[in-house]
């Protein structure tokens, strides 16, 4: 299990008691701080715990903790990724937090997965059509009106170069995801999960995942956004359409 305590000074410290030195850590670009490894010993954790506190590294003056743990269930293959955050406020409030985030072990291994897989190639390849046609768009624009982004001087165009690059991050971002190496590092037992001999750390995958279901949200919502444009073929929801883009200007706002 990990514990940490941040946001802290980045410079190393001794224990008050024993003397130890107690260095900060940066397991990944989306995690860092001052960590500690407890094993599964519930003693040794005890004698552990209360040897930080012995040495200052966790007392009264702390500002925020988080206990981090993986439980792994074999018979459906998911991770489970447990963080049980308390952050104290400058009020003196403390304010508790629980995150889970499951995980499976593999993305596509049974039928479902693979069909799955398959409408994920179809939806990327009639995305690469659909920009390769916005392109051919481009480039008339350029030639006809002798302007490097003339393609840009229509709202919905606009918008469509906005929610292309938003799907192209959430693309990158899903491949990451399902290719994480993390898992191949893994040694799962009935005794325990290792990580390349040591604790188990998805911190870095947990990052991505929230970044991508939240960039999800705002391509859906671009999507909503593009459907409008076909509503102009209705007389009564056209008029929609048409004060959405006289506002477009102040819907940034």
């Amino acid at each position: 299990m990990l514990m940490q305590v941040g946001p802290v000074d980045e410079k190393p410290f001794l224990g008050a008691k024993s003397g130890m030195k107690y260095e900060f850590s940066r397991p990944s670009w989306f995690d860092s701080g001052y960590f500690e490894n407890f094993g599964e010993n519930k003693t040794e954790a005890k004698l552990h715990l209360q040897r930080l506190r012995d040495d200052l590294w966790l007392g009264p003056g702390t500002q925020f903790t988080r206990l981090d743990f993986v439980l792994y269930n074999p018979n459906v293959g998911q991770f489970a990724v447990v963080n049980l955050i308390t952050e104290m406020t400058v009020t003196g409030l403390i304010t508790p937090r629980v995150n889970i985030f499951a995980r499976r072990y593999g993305y596509y291994q049974t039928n479902a997965d693979w069909v799955r897989f398959a409408c994920e190639i179809f939806v990327l390849i009639a995305w690469g059509y659909y920009v390769y046609s916005e392109y051919r768009k481009f480039r008339t624009a350029w030639k006809d009106q002798e302007r490097v982004f003339a393609y840009f001087d229509v709202f919905w165009q606009q918008a469509d170069a906005i929610h292309f690059t938003i799907f192209f991050i959430c693309a990158i971002l899903w491949l990451y995801i399902v290719a994480d190496p993390s898992v191949t590092q893994l040694q799962v037992s009935e005794a325990s999960i290792l990580m390349d001999g040591g604790p188990v750390n998805f911190q870095a995958t947990l990052q991505v995942v929230e970044v991508y279901f939240a960039l999800s949200g705002v391509n859906m919502l671009f999507a909503v956004v593009r459907l409008l444009r076909f509503l102009r073929m209705n007389a009564f929801l056209g008029q929609l359409t048409d004060a959405l883009e006289m506002m477009r200007d102040g819907l940034v706002q």
